[in-house]
């Protein structure tokens, strides 16, 4: 049929879950530059404000430590010395602790840490034009009060690029969703009508819904921590790298950070088997959706058949089976927080260990946990986020399966309009097949329909009448041979254009849940209203339409189901009316209608098919009886051909199928 392979997987997206989630930011959330940008400035502006706060809190703590605001910093640590000259360690004298070189260090460790944090504060009196402090000075409390109201600010200035960084790029999370959600109906919409005869319509719900919807959770989560958490980790990190070193603690953090992937390696396994899992999920949470559909559509069906119990019973089994697989996810999903939190107790351990053992301060130990622990949120974010993504990249996966797919009709890569119907449509030995090596439905048919005529089709159900009239409609295309009109194959036309000049009443009659008015204007919006009433008329629907308070603002309900069988088939018709096509398709448009007004209809019908081609289905052979010709199809061949007249002398199967009919 010409139709590329309608199951095409997306390779890509088996490639990885970070190329997954690559695809989805690069094909989507760059389409927002300035949003994007706004939200990376907004990070770098957290971070920044971040590092100086830690170091203006790593001195405030410290002088703190070493006295209040009444002492000065070189003061305390020579009375600091002096004490612990006074106060030997047990069993040493004053002799023995000045000449312990252990001791002597610890003075001259006090006596530079003294310096350091006199300059510190210093260079940050000089940023607010305050007086240094000298040597000896005292500490004032005006100048702490400026040191905590720094810090008060810095954190202010991060929390503004906290709430600019979320807003901006939640914002494109969810301008992502909508514009994926928006990609994936306009994709299906490209599909031929074969996909979606072998495809349930729940399950393409659910994809369309479900699977989006756990795109949006990630997307909307992680765009910020994606931008934010990587620089809070980086400015933390650093700030204790360099108060490890700064302690003397440089190389027992270079082996924690070594030992840092072992601890991380379960992580990952872990996050492999998430995704299997959750791919999983959202394929039985489709099957749950698709049942469902299958059962609210066919309610009427299940009650007069007194099946409740039965489907309860079905539905029971699929959601339970959903549920299984669910558990599984779960199982996965939760053990990534504890873990997390074990990795991170058994690091801080060490770490406070190594503190001790090398005389680190207290001061300087609590700005160091302070910024560990700023380090750890955004690296549990990230971990939780990362599961989240591989729930989402399963998720992607089955999007993209889709939005890669492709089962529309080819088009001619320099396509003909089709402008205007002269002479007459015709059928070159065509040959049709559903299934590439299924029953031909329809088997060497040739024919010719000379424009203006009427062509009707009938036949026992299955002998091909409804495929003939869509392989003209060209929803598929011929598996061999070819249709043409004036002498150009269908294939030439772009599609667009050509299914405008195509008028259609099917016998499966599709009102959208709106008004009357809406759905006869379905075809030409910018239709009149008297343009829009007059249709109504021919297709003798006013007499109901009237009828209703709300005349053509009437619902009608999903699929039309506020309306009688009748009353729909008779809007069906006036839509087509309205639309005016040269090329008219009835499929059986009349079966709906009560023997009165079936003859109402068929008047307006023949009316309207003044100066039309038309192709007409029909069981009831009384309404074809003017045909110019009549087709008899069986099987998919053409057995008989001619006006009803001939069709009757020759005494075939038309003649026994017209006797059926009036019990004869």
């Amino acid at each position: 049929m010409g139709h590329k392979h309608h199951k095409l997987r997306l390779e890509r997206a088996k490639q990885g879950t970070f190329k997954i989630f690559w695809r989805l930011m690069r094909d989507y959330a760059f389409h927002y530059p300035g949003y994007l940008a706004i939200g990376v400035l907004s990070a770098v502006i957290m971070g920044g404000s971040l590092g100086v706060a830690f170091r203006m809190m790593s001195t405030s703590v410290n002088l703190f430590e070493a006295g209040t605001a009444g002492t000065a910093p070189t003061a305390v640590a020579a009375t600091q010395e002096a004490v612990d000259e006074t106060n030997p360690p047990a069993g040493a004298s004053s002799s023995q602790m000045s000449g312990n070189p252990e001791l002597q260090s610890r003075a001259e460790r006090h006596k530079q840490k003294s310096n350091k944090l006199l300059a510190q504060v210093n260079r940050i009196l000089a940023v607010f034009h305050m007086e240094p402090v000298d040597d000896g000075s005292v500490l004032e409390l005006k100048t702490v009060a400026v040191l905590l109201g720094a810090i008060v600010l810095l954190f202010g200035v991060k929390a503004l690029g906290e709430w600019a960084n979320h807003y901006s790029l939640r914002y494109i999370g969810a301008r992502v969703v909508v514009d994926l959600r928006q990609a994936l109906v306009d994709q299906l919409m490209k599909q031929s009508l074969g996909f979606f005869a072998n495809s349930s319509t729940g399950v393409l719900i659910s994809r369309c819904t479900n699977d989006v919807a756990s795109i949006e959770t990630v997307v909307s989560q992680a765009l910020p921590e994606l931008c934010q958490a990587p620089v809070l980790i980086l400015v933390s990190i650093q700030f204790v790298v360099v108060q490890a070193i700064s302690q003397g603690l440089g190389w027992q953090f270079l082996c924690i950070v070594v030992l840092l992937p072992f601890f991380i390696a379960p992580f990952y396994l872990l996050t492999r088997f998430l995704r299997s899992y959750q791919k999983q999920v959202l394929g039985e949470l489709a099957n749950v959706t698709g049942r469902m559909q299958e059962v609210f559509s066919g309610m009427m069906v299940i009650k007069s058949f007194r099946q409740e119990t039965a489907e309860h019973e079905r539905f029971h089994a699929v959601n339970e089976k959903f549920f299984r697989q669910q558990k599984k996810a779960i199982m996965a999903g939760v053990l990534v927080h504890p873990m997390l939190q074990f990795v991170a107790i058994a690091l801080c351990v060490v770490f406070v260990l190594l503190c001790y053992k090398f005389d680190v301060t207290l001061g300087s130990l609590a700005v160091i946990g302070f910024a560990a622990q700023t380090a750890y949120k955004p690296v549990k974010d990230l971990v939780k986020l990362y599961s989240n993504i591989v729930r989402g990249a399963a998720a992607g996966e089955r999007v993209f399966e889709l939005l890669d797919l492709d089962t529309s009709l080819p088009q001619a890569e320099h396509p003909v309009p089709f402008s205007n119907f002269r002479e007459a449509i015709q059928y070159h030995d065509v040959t049709f097949r559903y299934v590439k090596e299924g029953v031909p439905v329809l088997s060497h048919i040739d024919l010719t329909i000379p424009k203006g005529n009427l062509v009707a089709l009938v036949g026992q159900t299955g002998s091909g009448k409804s495929t003939l009239a869509n392989l003209l409609a060209r929803f598929y295309d011929p598996t061999e041979g070819r249709i043409t009109i004036d002498g150009t194959d269908l294939r030439e036309f772009d599609i667009g254009d050509f299914r405008q000049q195509v008028g259609m009443v099917s016998q499966d009659t599709f009102l959208f849940n709106t008004t009357i008015e809406a759905n006869i204007r379905y075809g030409r919006p910018n239709a009149s209203d008297e343009e829009v009433r007059l249709a109504a008329i021919q297709a003798n629907a006013m007499e109901f339409i009237e009828q209703f308070p709300d005349g053509f603002q009437h619902r009608v309900g999903e699929r039309g189901n506020l309306l009688s069988g009748g009353q729909k088939q008779r809007i069906a018709i006036a839509r087509a009316i309205l639309r005016n096509p040269p090329i008219l398709i009835l499929d059986e448009a009349t079966s709906a209608l009560d023997t009165v007004t079936e003859r109402l209809v068929q008047e307006a019908l023949n009316n309207v098919m003044k100066d039309r081609t038309v192709i007409a289905i029909a069981h009831r052979l009384s309404t074809i009886q003017k045909a110019n010709e009549i087709l008899v199809l069986d099987q998919g061949h053409i057995i008989e051909r001619g006006t009803h007249e001939q069709l009757l002398a020759a005494d075939g199967a038309y003649a026994q199928l017209h006797r059926m009919q009036h019990g004869e």
